[in-house]
């Protein structure tokens, strides 16, 4: 059985404040996964997941402030 997520997006705002939180909890799972695993090709796929996730929170935050002046809340 699969989780599926339902995202209720009408506009790039709703897509920010959804997409923000959801790569969060990748960086979250990945750090988690970090502290539980010594496979190295595991390790490795989850520090990418890391930097890019973190990555892309930034740009999205950066996109809140100058498409609509306020910063992203959670």
């Amino acid at each position: 059985e699969s989780a599926s997520h339902q995202m209720q997006v009408q506009n790039e705002a709703d897509f920010l404040q959804q997409m923000i939180p959801h790569h969060q909890e990748a960086v979250d799972t990945s750090a988690y996964l970090l502290t539980r695993t010594v496979n190295p090709e595991l390790r490795a796929f989850v520090d990418r997941v890391i930097d890019v996730q973190a990555e892309e929170i930034q740009q999205m935050k950066t996109w809140q402030q100058s498409w609509f002046g306020t910063e992203y809340r959670e």
